[in-house]
């Protein structure tokens, strides 16, 4: 049964990619978080449906536009990624045990980024309406399920897929946590849930500043139904990485606005909603009060990777060795809760520093094209992404976030101006 599901999903994403292969290949990039979850079939082990669905996208876009990466050798975005691929290139080839696969599917991830970036540069109105229109959809459907969860109290969809063993990690969250019962959506984890909203906040918070007065309104009622989605996830990760994006929405008069409300915003606050802020800062600055991770538990998981860090401190232990070996023999590793233990492991001191030029060339990317204020989504998602681990969701996503972003602004000859005359406010 699994695998004729597999045969008609592939079938049926080549006739959607051949008939209109900017608008599903959009739709394609941008839900690679949610058909990550899904586990590799039998008879296809270990290519998993990201993988081949992306082949798939790849040989269909090579069919369509031919050979036409010649533009890619100028782009600095072709060169952090060709940085990124050495790391694990060498990590594995230096390995005692390879992982061939693995490398396959990172090289697909990464070729879907540059071929999403190379559409945005030949039909960018286009692939820009594309994303806004799909995130906006994709947005109100997580988003109002979202607060379906809150309300009953428990997760219908995950209950009913649970049995059927679909994911690779059939989790059912019950965790109730500052008051609330912790949100999954359709994600096997409230931090992959929390993630996808993120991102997707993101990209309509900013795409969503130009449109008309009647389309804006939309796109606040889903950024904020998503907002309540991270918050109910629980994650307090996201919680700040939400607190550092909103910094890129600030101006002047926003700030004064701010000030004169903020007596009012305080008295609101202690009537109705003292104890779940109360429980949201302390669950920050005294994490041995809350369930889940603490400071002790991330500072053993430290302790763990410099371990294996410096027992091969140049290029790392080896593709996935966290998984394979590390998780088996030290269990108080438990997920390797950040971003950053797995690269100190796997990888060594030549994958951190790909890694670090990654968030550099970011940073610079937004700045190059005037758009200072979205620097402020970057470093708000290496924060999120360092205080935890956002399963199947790639750090690379953010090359596509805000390619997207800027592109939309050069299409319609807007200039972003410095973060205190940010336009979204």
């Amino acid at each position: 049964m699994q695998e004729l599901i597999i045969c008609f999903i592939t079938l049926f994403t080549v006739y959607l990619f051949l008939k209109n292969y900017e608008k599903y290949y959009t739709l394609f990039i941008l839900t690679i978080p949610f058909i990550n979850e899904f586990v590799a079939p039998s008879f296809l082990a270990p290519i998993n449906a990201t993988v081949l669905l992306s082949f798939t996208g790849i040989i269909i876009y090579l069919y369509k536009y031919g050979f036409s990466f010649s533009g890619w050798k100028k782009a600095g975005a072709f060169w952090i990624m060709a940085f990124l691929y050495s790391s694990l290139l060498v990590s594995d080839y230096y390995a005692s045990e390879h992982h061939p696969f693995s490398l396959f599917s990172v090289f697909t991830l990464y070729i879907n980024i540059l071929i999403y970036w190379e559409l945005l540069k030949k039909r960018s109105s286009k692939i820009i309406l594309y994303t806004y229109k799909f995130s906006l959809l994709l947005g109100a459907f997580i988003g109002s399920y979202a607060l379906l969860e809150v309300i009953l109290g428990y997760n219908p969809y995950i209950n009913l897929t649970s049995p059927l063993k679909l994911y690779t990690n059939n989790t059912i969250i019950t965790e109730v946590r500052f008051g609330i019962k912790r949100t999954q959506t359709f994600f096997s984890m409230h931090e992959t849930n929390a993630g996808f909203s993120y991102l997707l906040i993101v990209l309509l918070c900013f795409i969503n500043c130009k449109k008309r007065s009647f389309e804006r309104k939309k796109g606040y009622i889903v950024i904020s139904l998503l907002v309540l989605n991270v918050f109910a996830s629980g994650s307090r990760a996201a919680i700040i990485g939400i607190a550092v994006l909103s910094l890129a929405f600030f101006k002047r008069k926003s700030i004064k606005v701010l000030l004169l409300l903020s007596p009012i915003l305080l008295l609101l606050v202690v009537l109705f909603f003292q104890d779940y802020v109360t429980n949201i800062i302390d669950s920050i600055t005294n994490t041995s009060q809350v369930d889940g991770s603490n400071a002790e538990m991330r500072s053993e998981q430290f302790n763990i990777a410099l371990y294996y860090l410096l027992r091969s401190p140049w290029i790392g232990n080896g593709i996935a060795y966290t998984w394979t070996y590390v998780t088996v023999y030290d269990q108080n590793i438990f997920g390797a809760e950040s971003l950053w233990l797995p690269v100190m492991i796997d990888q060594g001191v030549w994958g951190i520093i790909s890694y670090i030029f990654f968030f550099l060339y970011s940073l610079y990317y937004c700045i190059k094209a005037r758009v200072s204020s979205l620097c402020f989504f970057v470093i708000g998602f290496i924060i999120f992404n360092s205080l935890s681990s956002i399963p199947n969701i790639s750090f690379t996503y953010v090359f596509v976030v805000i390619s997207a972003i800027t592109a939309s602004y050069k299409s319609t000859n807007k200039k972003y101006a410095s973060v205190p005359d940010n336009p979204c406010l």
